[in-house]
């Protein structure tokens, strides 16, 4: 079989799923879970969370990669830290 033939079916595979499960699911969703929501998109989450920080007196946000953090800490602080 071809790729474009195999991706194809493979599209069509995910709707059908999609089509099946998302009555089922989409009244768990809250109203701030944007995330695979119908209608919903990340440039709607990125405008909720800068109103909601905005509306707080907020206008800065700080944005950290934490990968093997706990990995180079001095342990030693962090165990005083806790204590």
């Amino acid at each position: 079989m071809t790729d474009w033939l195999t991706t194809i079916e493979g599209k069509i595979l995910q709707r059908a799923v999609v089509v099946l499960l998302e009555p089922l699911y989409e009244h768990d969703f809250l109203d701030c879970s944007y995330g695979f929501q119908a209608g919903l998109s990340a440039h709607q989450t990125v405008k909720t969370v800068w109103d909601g920080l905005s509306s707080m007196g907020c206008d800065w946000v700080i944005d950290l990669d934490i990968q093997a953090f706990f990995d180079t800490i001095v342990h030693q602080h962090l165990r005083a830290f806790l204590q």
